[in-house]
């Protein structure tokens, strides 16, 4: 779920894809949870899966909230030239960019919740809640 995720963001439909990918760290990290400490192959498969799928969602919602604010910024110096609606259209996308950015607030806060029980579960342990596995 976590690659069809991004495959759907990166191809046709940043919210599909993006719902793609939360439901794939819900159940990651649902199941991860439920395992007991004997199965350790499973649990490192979770983790790994959970890891990615934290780091796609934070590399999908960093790209939304940046061009949330560039479309916030162009829709305030548009709203000044316009003669009809502009400050409305100028809100809209200020609420947008508030949105991305609770978002991105509220999965950094996600990520150091979850990040102490992926240590020493996969071969990724190396990976920090700051850090990313993409160049």
């Amino acid at each position: 779920m976590t690659y069809i995720g991004e495959i759907i963001y990166a191809s046709s439909s940043h919210d599909q894809g993006l719902a793609w990918t939360r439901d794939a760290v819900e159940i990651a990290e649902s199941t991860m949870l439920s395992l007991g400490s004997d199965e350790k192959a499973a649990r490192a498969q979770c983790a790994q899966c959970l890891k990615v799928g934290l780091e796609n969602w934070k590399t999908m919602v960093s790209a939304l909230v940046a061009r949330a604010q560039k479309e916030e910024v162009d829709s305030l110096a548009q709203a000044k030239k316009a003669w009809y609606g502009g400050e409305r259209h100028a809100k809209k996308k200020a609420e947008i960019s508030r949105r991305w950015k609770a978002e991105e607030a509220i999965l950094e806060d996600r990520i150091r919740n979850i990040f102490p029980l992926l240590v020493g579960e996969s071969e990724l342990d190396s990976l920090s809640p700051n850090s990313s596995l993409f160049l």
